[in-house]
């Protein structure tokens, strides 16, 4: 019994073995698939934010691979007629 369990052990071996392409190439496409995950909920959180966001004010996002995103807000013109003026008239 013990035998069949040690030579079933080094045929699953061998077979990992054989398998280091495959193993790689799903560790890769798991890796890759996990970024674009965390990309799409960035992106719906950051719409989230931008209706909460100042004229002139800068969002910063930062990933732990030392990526930074920096979002801005245009900064609203003011009007040369002032609003008192625009009233009366």
């Amino acid at each position: 019994m013990i035998e069949q369990f040690v030579a079933g052990a080094k045929g699953v071996g061998r077979a990992v073995r054989g398998c280091g392409g495959l193993l790689r190439y799903l560790t890769e496409r798991l890796h890759a698939r996990t970024a674009v995950q965390m990309e799409r909920e960035r992106n719906a959180h950051t719409v989230t934010v931008l209706p909460l966001m100042k004229p002139g004010m800068d969002f910063f996002e930062s990933e732990p691979g030392g990526r930074t995103r920096v979002i801005r807000t245009a900064v609203q013109e003011l009007s040369e007629t002032p609003a008192k003026e625009i009233a009366s008239s």
